[in-house]
């Protein structure tokens, strides 16, 4: 209702329907026939002239037809002084056509269906507002009561509260709140406002809000934030302002236009929080997700992020870039050997000294591990990269000073380059990638540039990887087995298993070529299981013929190791096959064990109790130590072909040979000596005490049909 100062009108309350009449209210009394009644009309007379509320008899028009004042009421002379015989209630010129409106509705609803109504109305007077509470019901002869009471006082006291409520509110709010008049002057601030701004109330009140202006924001900011508040009364976004002390901080502020009942601006009110915690929040939250957190650099995702920044910049330029992978050479070791803690003190002295070849602009990002990328924009000529690879070589060559002792590290590099060896940050990287792999391949402490060759590589190696699956599928693989021989007696003790890959053409592959890439991709686990299920089932098959006992020897991969599970699984391979342990042994290389001696130890012991033989295979040239000679459950060492080549001319390779044997009989170890090929190198190594040799000179690698026959036979001799 227009003028009730914005207050909710209450819906009319119809009350239960009343029986009986007023009579003091319609004349005489019709119909009463004692003098008991009429003393009953003269107690209900008085009562009524004593009533504090005023009372309204309407007629069926709805005109005034009595008022009684009510000892509490005042407003009634203001209906008596404004009305004329025979005026209708809702002609009154103190009620607005809304009141007027509502007042005719309650006024029908109760002649018509006898109800109670209860209603709450605001009368307009020249110099102030009333409200008046009226509760209408039947009279009798279709008249219409009204009992009225001014609750002006009432609702004045619930305004008081109401205000003293919302004051209370607004002082404890956690949020800053200011409430400027129409031309933006400051009128009101609560208790949070001085908190986050240090502005005092009386250093705030009577100013402009631009007293919080940080000029972070341009013109076109705050024009578009009055814009919208003329428009849709409203505005919310971040925004940045400067404390009393002068810091920036960030907000997030709302404002809201307050209009009056004609819809014009009166006020406006702004609440803000200080949201300098949750940005710093987001921030570390962003840092960690681009960021390593062990060196601080970019990570895999930022460094993609640039790089693909940086080509869309090149494309339209017409420049060039060049993009750096490094991976630390054999780096596990340093892990095995110093502790995870000392390796991550490297990774970040490698970073530092990274960042400090680089220029300004260039990203140095971990890719995770030990792996690292050098970004290079606006490269000029291909040979920078070359010469920066050269200067990261060169710096990783020096020293790193690891918990009181000096460590060397060298790297592989490879470098691609934009337009040459890729289009996008995606091509650029795997370019790069394959790069790396041939520096690897070469020995590493090098790098190499993107050729077209790589590329073929990686798709024969694809080729090949698909060709594994499938031949473990279609059991394609074959076992061949070499002797192993007394050299006094030409008795043949052992036979290693050696797996070979018979492809569907016929072709056979030999495991210099498919064995690497098994254990890249994880193959060798299914084929490894493979080998030893067959080589057992073998050697099973030839003592069931009544041959002589031999030791079949299979490879150990060390992934195998690292898996754990590889002592049950012999338990169950030999198990299944009906093969004695002593029939079985397993050979490990040097640097299998050194990367897996945790877990090489439990599981040689294992194996030690079970009754299956471990020897290390390629002894000597491995990067290890000699003490797993003496920590391990080990029955023996294979000597490498490298140590028998050179043996007739060469009188070092002459010395390890014998001080290998001399060791090997100390530790009540047997050796067997590989790669044996000619009488001259044999004739050396018996005047060295050797005992045990496999190698051409003997046999090569058997088919089973083949191989049958010589363990039948049980023993071999060499030619002439």
């Amino acid at each position: 209702m227009a003028g009730d100062g914005g207050r909710r009108e209450p819906e009319e309350e119809i009350l239960p329907e009343r029986d009986g009449v007023l009579p003091g209210m319609i004349g005489e009394n019709e119909g009463r026939e004692c003098g008991v009644e009429h003393r009953h009309g003269e107690v209900l007379e008085a009562f009524l002239e004593n009533f504090p509320d005023g009372i309204l008899l309407l007629d069926l028009q709805g005109s005034v037809l009595e008022c009684r004042m009510g000892t509490e009421t005042t407003f009634l002379e203001i209906f008596r002084e404004r009305m004329t015989a025979g005026q209708r209630f809702s002609d009154l010129p103190i009620f607005s056509e809304e009141t007027v409106s509502r007042a005719v509705k309650a006024f029908e609803k109760v002649r018509c269906s006898g109800f109670c109504v209860h209603c709450e109305f605001p009368l307009e007077l020249s110099d102030r507002t009333m409200f008046l509470e009226m509760r209408l019901f039947p009279a009798g002869r279709g008249h219409v009561a009204v009992l009225c009471r001014d609750v002006t006082e009432l609702r004045l006291v619930e305004r008081d509260l109401d205000l003293d409520l919302a004051e209370g509110i607004i002082q404890n709010a956690q949020e800053g709140i200011v409430v400027t008049d129409a031309a933006g002057i400051i009128t009101m601030v609560n208790h949070a406002f001085t908190e986050i701004t240090g502005y005092t109330p009386e250093e705030a009140l009577g100013r402009r809000p631009s007293i919080l202006k940080s000029k972070h924001h341009g013109r076109e900011f705050y024009e578009s934030m009055w814009r919208s508040l003329a428009e849709k009364g409203h505005w919310q976004g971040e925004i940045w302002n400067r404390r009393k002390s002068g810091e920036v901080y960030p907000e997030w502020l709302s404002i809201g236009a307050l209009r009056d009942e004609r819809g014009v601006i009166r006020h406006f009110v702004s609440v803000f929080s200080d949201i300098s915690q949750l940005k710093a929040q987001e921030m570390q939250i962003a840092h960690q997700a681009y960021h390593d957190r062990l060196t601080g650099l970019p990570n895999r995702h930022l460094f993609r992020d640039r790089l693909m920044v940086e080509v869309a910049q090149a494309h339209r330029e017409g420049g060039s870039l060049g993009v750096l992978l490094l991976n630390l050479d054999r780096f596990k070791n340093v892990n095995d050997i110093l502790g995870h803690a000392a390796g991550d003190g490297i990774l970040v002295a490698v970073g530092e000294r990274l960042r400090g070849l680089v220029k300004e602009g260039d990203t140095v990002s971990s890719m995770g591990g030990d792996e690292f990328a050098v970004l290079v924009p606006r490269l000029v000529v291909p040979g920078e990269m070359g010469r920066l690879a050269r200067e990261i070589l060169a710096s990783l060559r020096e020293p790193f000073e690891v918990e009181g002792q000096r460590f060397y590290l060298t790297a592989s590099i490879g470098i691609s380059v934009y337009p040459l060896d890729g289009e996008d940050q995606v091509e650029l990287v795997r370019t790069a990638d394959l790069a790396l792999r041939r520096a690897k391949e070469q020995g590493g402490d090098g790098y190499s540039f993107y050729a077209e060759s790589m590329n073929q590589a990686v798709s024969k190696k694809l080729v090949m990887e698909n060709g594994l699956r499938r031949a473990l599928e279609r059991e394609e693989f074959v076992l061949y087995y070499q002797p192993q021989v007394e050299v006094e007696t030409g008795r043949l003790i052992g036979v290693e298993a050696l797996l070979r890959w018979r492809n569907e053409d016929g072709t056979v592959i030999s495991p210099g070529e498919f064995i690497p890439l098994a254990e890249e991709t994880g193959l060798i686990l299914p084929i490894g299981e493979w080998v030893l299920h067959k080589a057992c089932r073998q050697n099973r098959q030839w003592r069931d013929a009544g041959f002589p006992p031999v030791e079949i020897s299979v490879n150990i991969s060390a992934l195998q190791v690292a898996r754990g599970n590889l002592v049950s699984l012999v338990a169950g391979v030999l198990e299944k096959t009906g093969l004695e342990p002593s029939g079985l042994a397993v050979e490990i290389t040097e640097n299998s064990l050194m990367a897996n001696r945790d877990a090489a130890r439990e599981i040689f012991r294992a194996l030690d109790d079970m009754g299956v033989r471990i020897y290390i295979d390629d002894f000597g040239t491995g990067y290890s130590s000699l003490g797993y000679l003496k920590n391990f459950a080990l029955s023996g060492f294979k000597v490498d072909k490298s140590f028998v080549d050179g043996i007739a001319t060469c009188v070092r390779d002459a010395a390890i040979l014998e001080a290998m044997f001399g060791m090997a009989r100390s530790l009540e170890l047997d050796v067997v000596v590989e790669g044996v090929e000619n009488a001259v190198q044999l004739t050396v190594l018996k005047s060295l005490g050797c005992r045990f040799v496999q190698g051409f000179l003997y046999s090569t690698p058997l088919p089973p049909e083949m191989a049958t026959l010589y363990v039948k036979k049980g023993f071999v001799r060499p030619p002439g």
